[in-house]
């Protein structure tokens, strides 16, 4: 075996398999915190007692190698092997850390650095945030994939030890061959390194897109981007030429907040705008119709996605949060602080008309004129703006009206003619490809004058305009048509009753479907649901097409409806594609002509939504009837006639309960169908409970109950049928005490959703009012949790125990105090509430109010005696959790209830330290005014000035500056706020603290002077400003020996090594490890500046480091092709030894990171997850050694030193 490189020897081979054992043990410990990993559990569980075992079995005890270690072990090229395979586990263990800390936001950072979520101390050079909960919660938030490819990985590596060691068979280990076990190890490790690395950019969309899972945000993007896709050129830009619109919309209108975009039709409008924008396309033709709320949770997504700061605080609140979905409070709230953060921001709202609901509808909170009072309260006193297109609705101007700056902008005919030009000129050229020009021009224009501004018009007119007609016929066709769109939809509706009985009742079936389902069907679905009426008992086999293909769609949908139908899309096979009304206003026109059982519907406009109501609930009573059905749950049919059942039997499953108030309906059929399938003998029930759990209520396959699940009272109460409720408590004596082994209890949940009426039901019925839900939350806590104020009352009044805890230590008043419910907190602590009670994590109800920034619910803490100075289990007072966040009226709040504004926590940071590190200047100002110490210092010796130096927050180093901060001040390893703020590249800082005169010959005790630091990030414009200050730094070295130009080859700062090569920069100085700039850039495969030291002066391409290595056989291992190529250009001839075992280590460009360590000696980065020695002296407590460097038997500066052994979580 070589005596020199990174190889571990067999000694060292111990102290690797432990450090394995650590990462596998922290990965491991990850893995609880995500449900779709259960699935994977017990195969890394197994993978994991195996590599135990193989340890155990080869000779690995207690950290060493025993001395009857197996004798494959001192096989040099086994042992090689060995090696690779464990920094192999390590690494791949350790990802699942080492991408967290790429993912962290600014905030969370300062969060665990300033010791607000961690118990551990952290390293100020190499360290990097702590492991927390916000941590395995952000790990569990990145899915199945990453995890996945981890175990798969561990599994074939573990394998491969037992494979190159066999433990049972040392004869037969001796004579496996290793070089083919090495190549297939190698090829093995790139494929898998491919892999993960696509995996990482999988995560990352992964992370968003969860974000949009979270808030609830719709898949409306298709309906938009294919209307984009069709919009003809040249059109739709009238509405950004009006100066009325411009005027009103631009940065500088500081009255307009709203403004409203109003006509017969209104086409999608999109703008340019400087500040953020935001649109939501609401459609008719999107399953969401009936909830405008809709918008504003794509509206967050959409800010958040391209401004940092919105993402910060939708990413935290979502770490926050238990529920899968946001609630609608929540989103509400969070909608309002991405508007109070991200200054003008305009939020376009296209078709707002095309709601279920414009006025108080059956849910009232989710009709337009609900959505539109919260939406104004939301902007108020904000900078945002908010556009609004729709049709004159009086429901929406009434609504709009009462908005503060409110305009409106009244389309007329003038301002859409030219597009309705465009686009009949677009149809006739279409249609009539093949008439002059003369004829085709006339057509259009007669079509553009006829439609009245209605594009439906010209689109139904398609269909008419045939080919073999002469331009006198056209024209008189033309001319009849009738003009209107109901006219128009009058001359299919006739056609329609004209059909032979059959087919009429078919097409009204197709109508009825496509108008009131909750989403649009596909035509497989469509297929099953036009089977089924009131008056079939089973399910119509016979009945199904043979084939759904073109000619079914044309002859059995399309045909049948006309031009009121279509079939969208371009999926295949086509019964994927979608079916849907031609227009919104083909649904107000069915509301008042489709027979509802032999009737024709009330035709009253006041009546509108009775008639809805009335075509919903007959939908309800079909779908329930389809899963009653036995045969749709047999799935041993032909593949296409099976597809059709299961494709509408999910359908109708899981939406038989949607889109209808099941509790106000009168049909008593429906009813009695739905007491019959609930009482728990309907021979469907278990197989509809268990596509439940899996689709609906969030249990994955493997979770779904089968011993002790819940019971069809869980499910009525899940589904909002209290009727239902009450007709099994009362006549089929269901146990309100019944609870599944997953926690899920009725009482709880009727609790959660504020259904009083069915709490008091289920306490008269003897319902235990102690019993726990998920997460351990009595009926109390879940009602407090969610401000139901009538439903705590009844509670308290039936003896709730007001002291009760849930799984994390808080009770219904800390509950109620993190969510800011005013009259529910209140409530709580005039019934004796302790307003002292702690979580887990020490937080007391005050804590949870002001970490949510609830001012009023802090009020009536402190009224009521909240202790101010209290700490949690790291040290914090509010105080100081109210700096970090940024909130001055609750810090004003708490200072004069006498907060302490030295309080320090665990690592001594003051409340002015986390908010001159956040940049909150009112805060600072506040604290400042309250006697805060700009000079305190924390453990590692950092000041106020220091920590707002590095984070670059100019405002509040000047303030800090004003009050008398010391400039001079020193942290721990001798650094000032100017190498502080230089590290980041801080400009503006950094001219602040030099206009206090600050020495710039200073060097800290690493012996870096600014010009090594503004080498090391980057920043050009600094370095020039140092070298015409300070040329002499450019020869300086460091406590390691190495000069700016080394350090600036080692990152990968090529424009800086190109400035300090033009100011005569030494290439041929060497560090302590006589390593060179060359060699430096070379490990770590910086292309472009190993390209502008090889055109240098006195570069030696065939020096060796300690390690006994060239810069060609660094760039060999990096496994760099161009770095290579470049050198070996670069020898010029010479011969210079490369060696045989120089393999490929570490793969592709180094990336330096903040929260990542790096050995000081190979200057290598040492992932999450892996152990290293560190020495506490040198220099200045902060000096690196990874393991194959202490292998290798490489020392720090001093080799008496004394070595501490740390691990990098």
């Amino acid at each position: 075996m070589e005596p020199v490189g990174l190889a571990v020897g067999a000694a060292g081979l111990a102290g690797l398999f432990s450090s394995c054992l650590d990462a596998v043990e922290r990965f491991d410990s990850y893995k609880n915190f995500g449900r779709d990993w259960r699935s994977l559990a017990t195969q890394f569980d197994a993978d994991k007692h195996r590599f135990e075992e193989w340890g155990r079995a080869v000779g690995f005890e207690n950290g060493r190698l025993s001395d009857s270690h197996h004798p494959a072990l001192d096989d040099a090229q086994k042992l090689a092997v060995v090696r690779k395979l464990l920094d192999s586990i390590q690494d791949f263990c350790s990802d699942a850390e080492d991408f967290l800390y790429q993912q962290y936001t600014q905030s969370d950072d300062g969060l665990a650095k300033s010791g607000l979520v961690s118990s551990r101390q952290i390293q100020p050079r190499h360290g990097a945030p702590m492991a927390s909960r916000w941590r395995k919660a952000a790990w569990a938030l990145t899915g199945k994939t990453r995890q996945t490819g981890h175990v798969q990985t561990f599994a074939t590596l573990v394998q491969y030890l037992y494979d190159v060691v066999p433990p049972n068979n040392a004869s037969d280990a001796l004579s496996k061959r290793p070089t083919q076990l090495q190549d297939s190890l190698t090829a093995f490790l790139d494929d898998i390194r491919a892999f993960m690395n696509k995996v990482e950019e999988e995560m990352r969309a992964e992370i968003k897109r969860d974000l949009r899972v979270w808030l609830g945000c719709p898949s409306t993007n298709d309906l938009y981007d294919d209307s984009i896709h069709k919009r003809l050129d040249e059109t739709c830009k009238w509405i950004l030429e009006r100066d009325e619109i411009r005027d009103r919309l631009s940065s500088s209108a500081s009255t307009t907040k709203v403004l409203w975009i109003n006509g017969p039709e209104v086409e999608i409008v999109s703008t340019n705008h400087q500040t953020p924008v935001a649109h939501f396309f609401l459609s008719s033709k999107f399953e969401g119709r009936d909830d405008p709320f809709i918008a504003p949770r794509s509206w967050v997504a959409d800010v958040a996605f391209g401004n940092q700061a919105a993402l910060d605080i939708v990413y935290k609140r979502r770490l926050a949060q238990h529920e899968q979905v946001a609630t609608r409070a929540t989103l509400v709230q969070l909608f309002r602080e991405v508007v109070q953060t991200v200054p003008f921001c305009t939020f376009v709202l296209d078709g707002l008309d095309e709601c279920t609901w414009l006025g108080e509808s059956r849910d009232g909170a989710n009709s337009v004129a609900h959505f539109l009072s919260e939406l104004r309260q939301a902007i108020a006193d904000t900078t945002a703006r908010i556009m609004v297109t729709s049709r004159n609705e009086p429901e929406i101007w009434h609504r709009l009206s009462q908005f503060p700056g409110f305009n409106e902008y009244l389309i007329s005919p003038k301002d859409v003619h030219a597009n309705n030009v465009a686009y009949s000129r677009s149809i006739v050229n279409n249609k009539l490809s093949k008439q002059d020009k003369s004829t085709k021009s006339n057509i259009s224009q007669r079509m553009a004058l006829r439609c009245n501004g209605q594009f439906q018009w010209l689109k139904m007119q398609e269909e008419f305009l045939r080919k073999g007609r002469s331009r006198k016929q056209l024209e008189r066709d033309l001319d009849s048509a009738p003009a209107g769109l109901d006219r128009l939809y009058d001359r299919n509706w006739d056609r329609i009753q004209s059909l032979r009985h059959e087919d009429r009742k078919r097409a009204f079936s197709l109508l009825r479907w496509a108008a009131f389902s909750v989403r649009p069907l596909t035509v497989f679905e469509m297929t099953g649901a036009v089977l089924v009426d009131d008056d079939c008992d089973d399910l119509a086999l016979d009945e199904f097409p043979d084939s759904v293909d073109d000619d079914y769609v044309d002859s059995e949908i399309l045909g049948l409806c006309g031009s009121l139908i279509e079939v969208r899309g371009s999926k295949s096979p086509v019964g994927w594609r979608e079916v849907h009304l031609a227009h919104f206003s083909v649904k107000e026109y069915l509301l008042f002509k489709i027979p509802s059982r032999g009737t024709i519907l009330l035709a009253n406009e006041r009546l509108r939504a009775l008639n809805e109501s009335i075509e919903s609930t007959a939908l309800a009573k079909l779908r329930l009837q389809y899963i009653r059905f036995p045969r749709v749950w047999d799935n041993s049919l032909a593949e296409e006639k099976d597809q059709i059942i299961v494709l509408f039997r999910n359908y109708a499953a899981n939406s038989w309960f949607q889109h209808t108030n099941l509790n106000d309906t009168k049909d008593n059929a429906l009813m009695d169908a739905i007491y019959a399938f609930f009482d728990g003998r309907d021979q469907t029930w278990e197989l509809w409970r268990q596509c439940f759990d899996s689709n609906l209520d969030g249990l994955g396959p493997e979770e779904t109950e089968t011993i002790m699940p819940a019971s069809p009272l869980y499910y009525a109460s899940r589904l909002g049928l209290t009727g239902v409720v009450k007709h099994l408590l009362q006549h089929c004596n269901h146990d309100p005490n019944e609870k599944s082994n997953s926690g899920r209890s009725v009482l709880v949940y009727e609790c959660k959703i504020g259904n009083i009426e069915v709490a008091q039901m289920l306490l008269d019925m003897g319902a235990n009012i102690d019993v726990t839900g998920i997460g351990g939350q009595t009926a109390l806590i879940a009602a407090s949790m969610n401000g139901h104020l009538d439903v705590v009352k009844l509670l308290l009044n039936n003896g709730a125990d007001i002291s009760d805890i849930d799984d994390n230590g808080y009770t219904s008043l800390g509950v109620a105090s993190a969510e800011g419910y005013f009259e529910v907190a209140e409530l709580l602590l005039n019934k004796g509430a302790s307003v002292s009670s702690e979580g887990i994590n020490g937080w007391t109800p005050l804590y949870s109010a002001v970490f949510n920034g609830h001012i009023p619910v802090v009020k009536l803490l402190l009224d009521h005696g909240a202790n101010v100075t209290v700490t949690d289990n790291d040290g914090w007072t509010p105080i100081g959790l109210v700096s970090y966040h940024g909130h001055p009226e609750v810090a004003e709040l708490l200072l004069a209830h006498g907060a302490d504004v030295t309080a320090r926590n665990k690592y001594s940071w003051t409340p002015l330290d986390v908010a001159s590190e956040g940049g909150h200047t009112e805060v600072v100002k506040l604290l400042l005014a309250h006697g805060a110490d700009v000079t305190a210092r924390n453990n590692y010796g950092w000041t106020p000035l220091t920590v707002a130096s590095v984070r670059g927050h100019t405002e509040v180093v000047k303030l800090l500056l004003a009050h008398g901060a010391d400039v001079t001040a020193v942290d721990y390893i001798g650094r000032t706020p100017l190498h502080s703020a230089l590290r980041k590249g801080h400009l503006e800082v950094t001219k602040l603290l030099l206009a206090h005169g600050i020495d710039l010959e200073a060097a800290d005790s690493q012996g870096w002077t600014p010009l090594h630091t503004t080498s090391t990030n980057g920043n050009v414009e600094l370095a020039n400003f140092f070298l015409e200050r300070c040329p002499g730094h450019i020869k300086i070295k460091d406590q390691i020996g190495r000069t700016c130009l080394f350090l600036a080859a080692m990152r990968g700062r090529s424009e800086i090594v190109r400035l300090l090569l033009s100011q005569k920069a030494s290439t041929d100085i060497k560090d302590l490890y006589n390593a060179t700039p060359l060699i430096a850039a070379s490990r770590h495969g910086h292309e472009s500046v190993v390209e502008l030291l090889l055109q240098a002066e006195n570069v030696d391409l065939g020096h060796k480091d300690d390690f006994g290595l060239t810069a060609l056989s660094w760039a060999r291992k990096s496994g760099n092709a161009r770095t290579l190529q470049l050198l070996l250009e670069g020898s010029d001839g010479e011969e210079v030894q490369i060696n045989s075992e120089d393999t490929v280590t570490r793969k592709g460009v180094v990336s330096f990171h903040e929260n990542n360590a790096w050995c000081d000696i190979c200057t290598f980065y040492v992932p999450g997850g892996k152990v290293y020695y560190f020495c506490e002296v040198c220099p200045g407590g902060d000096f690196c050694i990874c393991l194959e460097c202490y292998a290798a038997g490489l020392k720090c500066l001093d080799s008496s030193h004394n070595w501490s052994l740390e691990d990098m979580d």
